[in-house]
């Protein structure tokens, strides 16, 4: 785990951005318990998360729709 956290630490800081600060990477103390930490934050990810359009900045309030021409096209 130390190699690996050892060589993204290197590569991460081949590619980064000037303005922004460095990464820190550290091993995971979860142990164990660490796949029912990530599953027991589903539900507050699913509430306090944004929506997919404010992500995508569509501004209309809604998500863009898959596999349908836009307005626009039509």
């Amino acid at each position: 785990m130390t190699y690996i956290i050892e060589w993204l630490t290197q590569r991460l800081a081949e590619l980064r951005i000037e303005e922004k600060p460095p990464v820190r990477l550290l091993p995971g103390t979860a142990g164990v318990d660490a796949a029912a930490l990530g599953l027991a934050t589903l539900p507050l990810y699913i509430q306090l998360a944004p929506g997919l359009h404010v992500l995508l900045k569509t501004g209309d309030g809604e998500a863009p729709a898959r596999g349908r021409a836009s307005s626009a096209a039509r």
